[in-house]
């Protein structure tokens, strides 16, 4: 089996509350490797850039999609929402506070 990555680089140069925001999602990650989100591999930081990677994911996001088609068919979803709740479930049996959780997902 072969394993795909990517790897997202954020530039560093940013606002406080931003660069808190980034933190607080990358140690969630860390935390909290779960079978309904994107596998977090490893972040670090070099130079003024954090590199953070993840699994490769060929579909694309939620937001290509959109640009795509526009609009989204209700089956679909609640299929997607689903999937959003049984990753907070999954946070939430890692004793991670639902405020946390909604600050960094929604």
């Amino acid at each position: 089996m072969y394993a795909f990555f990517t790897i997202q680089i954020i530039q560093m140069n940013i606002e406080e509350s931003m660069r808190k925001q980034i933190a607080k999602e990358l140690k969630i990650n860390q935390a909290a490797q779960c079978p309904y989100v994107v596998v977090f591999y490893q972040s670090f930081y070099d130079n003024g850039f954090i590199s953070i990677i993840l699994e490769y994911m060929d579909g694309g996001s939620l937001a290509d999609l959109l640009k795509k088609v526009k609009t989204i068919p209700e089956p679909y979803l609640a299929a997607i929402w689903m999937i959003r709740m049984l990753q907070v479930t999954h946070l939430q049996t890692l004793s991670l506070t639902l405020q946390i959780i909604l600050a960094v997902w929604f």
